[in-house]
């Protein structure tokens, strides 16, 4: 890592550029030692240059020649080498066959952009399952899953993979937790508890079909009542879940972009209530009250994550698309509408939850959540080619979790 950073004197760097981030595999010759150094940006300060990338340390030594066990994923590999003896390096994209969808071309240029970067990222994604990222992990989150599974089932006829991922999620469920593993499958980190994605598993193995995967329909119909029994009080869910659960919801630098994503204490919110209610109302099964909710989250113009806590995009997008008759809906949908155009949604809103935003905007028109959209969207998709994982850049640049929008714009 030391060399790589600095690239002491006595030390040159051949960057190659693969075309598209995927993963790879690599045979080197030569006649003296090389590192390969992955990396999804093409400069080698980039690739060091953030937190998230530095602590992969995608690095592979070779010794004059051989082939570094395994795949490895992003875009460039930079060489580094003695000066002037550059090896001979030869690289094989592994890509899952998907199955791309003939889709008429878009009205609006900047939705064929956007569309393109959604089929980068699923390349990139894709593999044998729905995973993160193929730069940092080959796991799969289960609020990953459901984005990609929309954009799969929009963009593709491979969705195949969609079920697999289902069924292997499935099988992480413990009953005496009353979820499934936020991660998985994955040896390590194990017993990782995400309330608020299991029911994002619930919704995506609903979208999907109960009726094509039972393993997963069992989960759904066992829990969901489960979770009323065990975790609601006073008609929220409040109380009961496994010390330690990660309350995560989205990375949002305005409430510190930790797990929590909270000002107070970590504990059940607002957007897991919404989604709980949300899989429930999908298959006629009695959940949350919905003046409950409102008493414990509604401000007079949006919605807040925690009791007390500022209001909340990710809180306000996911209770109008839960509770879409609300009398709140208009006045929540017009709060995000404002957010939107003073640039607030864009510097806290991460492209996983920019679908739940957009989706909201559409319960008051199309129009609306078309505009949001490429605003959104198009930009970043223009200039990557892809989709990244955060409002900033310096994670990955292809997510998982980043296309649920191809949703929206397939027709």
């Amino acid at each position: 890592e030391e060399v790589v950073a600095g690239l002491p004197a006595g030390l040159a760097c051949t960057t190659l550029d693969l075309g598209r981030i995927a993963l790879h595999r690599f045979e080197v010759e030569g006649d003296g030692p090389c590192l390969l150094v992955h990396a999804e940006v093409p400069d080698l300060a980039g690739t060091w240059g953030t937190a998230h990338r530095k602590k992969t340390r995608l690095v592979d030594a070779v010794d004059g020649g051989g082939a570094p066990l395994g795949w490895r994923g992003g875009r460039y590999v930079h060489v580094v080498h003695e000066p002037g003896r550059p090896p001979s390096v030869r690289a094989w994209r592994r890509e899952y066959p998907l199955r791309w969808r003939d889709l008429p071309p878009p009205a609006d240029p900047r939705d064929a952009t956007i569309l393109e970067a959604c089929r980068n990222n699923l390349v990139a994604c894709v593999d044998g399952g729905l995973v993160d990222t193929c730069w940092r992990e080959r796991a799969q989150w289960t609020g990953d899953l459901r984005m990609s599974a929309m954009a799969v089932r929009a963009l593709a006829t491979s969705d195949e993979v969609v079920g697999l991922a289902l069924r292997q999620v499935a099988a992480s469920y413990d009953p005496a937790v009353g979820m499934v593993q936020a991660v998985w499958p994955a040896s390590a980190p194990r017993d990782v508890w995400i309330p608020g994605y299991h029911p994002a598993f619930c919704l995506a193995a609903i979208e999907h079909g109960l009726d094509r995967e039972p393993a997963a329909a069992r989960v759904v119909r066992e829990s969901l009542p489960l979770w009323r029994a065990r975790f609601v009080e006073g008609g929220l869910l409040r109380r009961g879940f496994p010390e330690g659960a990660w309350w995560f919801v989205d990375w949002d630098p305005a409430t510190r972009g930790g797990p929590h994503d909270a000002a107070g204490a970590p504990g059940p919110d607002a957007v897991t209530n919404a989604f709980f209610h949300e899989a429930c109302s999908r298959i006629g099964l009695p959940s949350i009250d919905p003046a409950a909710f409102d008493d414990a989250y509604w401000t007079g113009r949006a919605y807040r994550l925690v009791p007390g806590g500022a209001e909340s995009p990710q809180a306000t997008a996911a209770a109008v698309l839960a509770f879409p008759d609300s009398a709140r809906a208009a006045a929540a949908v017009e709060w995000l509408l404002e957010e939107h155009r003073g640039g607030r949604i864009a510097e806290r809103v991460t492209p996983y939850f920019a679908w739940f935003v957009a989706r909201a905007i559409g319960t008051r028109s199309r129009e609306a959540m078309s505009g949001f959209v490429r605003e959104h969207y198009g930009p970043v998709a223009a200039r990557l080619g892809t989709i990244p994982e955060r409002t900033n850049e310096d994670a990955s640049l292809a997510h998982g979790w980043s296309v649920g929008v191809a949703a929206i714009l397939a027709p």
